[in-house]
């Protein structure tokens, strides 16, 4: 998803109101909006190969996962967020139909669009949040997971970046998965992959204060 700033500035009951009257599904953080517009196919297919492969474990447990069209309320006055994939185990949310108000896992799907926010402001913001366990970044460009794992109350320990074909014991299912079964896109591999369009230094030096450089 392709995330875009608007210029109004509101307050979290006049957005949750103020979404709902327009054509686009809008984040909010500290009074400002920002547009998803969409993403490409491979960023679409990884989210749902991502799907398929944790939905079995995840239902075992008696948890949710939901994908981009769910919001997600990381406090009582916000911010909200649109994740790639969340999943809930908390028994609040189970029969929640509007928002995931306790995620336990986000995983975002990077893209040039998104990135700064994802590694930088939304990473910030998500660590607010008491319930959630992991924060997982997947960049399908350069074949990379990083994974991020609250180790103590409010303290998320970095992973060292993950390639396709290790695996991954998933926190949330406790189940060791094989990274290439998510990761694998035979039909976009085969294309020469795009450079991501660098991200602005202003917001790189952001992230890089929010998570550590890949390795």
């Amino acid at each position: 998803m392709v995330a875009s700033p608007q210029p109004q500035v509101i307050k979290p009951e006049e957005y949750l109101v103020w979404e709902t009257q327009q054509d686009l599904r809008y984040e909010y953080d500290s009074g400002e909006t920002w547009a998803m517009t969409g993403g490409t196919l491979p960023h679409n297919d990884l989210a749902i190969n991502l799907l398929v492969a944790l939905l079995p474990h995840v239902r075992k447990r008696g948890c949710r996962i939901n994908m981009a069209d769910a919001k997600v309320q990381v406090s009582d006055d916000g911010p909200y967020f649109y994740s790639d994939l969340v999943v809930s185990c908390d028994r609040r949310d189970c029969e929640a139909t509007k928002l995931i108000r306790y995620p336990t896992l986000v995983v975002e799907v990077l893209s040039s669009g998104t990135e700064s926010r994802d590694r930088g402001r939304k990473f910030r913001q998500f660590q607010r949040s008491v319930t959630l366990q992991e924060y997982v970044l997947v960049d399908y460009e350069s074949e990379r997971v990083e994974c991020f794992r609250r180790s103590q109350e409010t303290i998320f320990g970095f992973t060292k970046p993950l390639r396709p074909e290790m695996s991954y014991v998933w926190k949330v299912t406790n189940v060791n998965a094989p990274l290439l079964q998510f990761m694998k896109m035979s039909h976009y591999s085969q294309r020469a992959k795009p450079r991501r369009r660098k991200c602005h230094e202003r917001d790189c030096a952001e992230a890089k204060t929010q998570s550590p450089a890949p390795q």
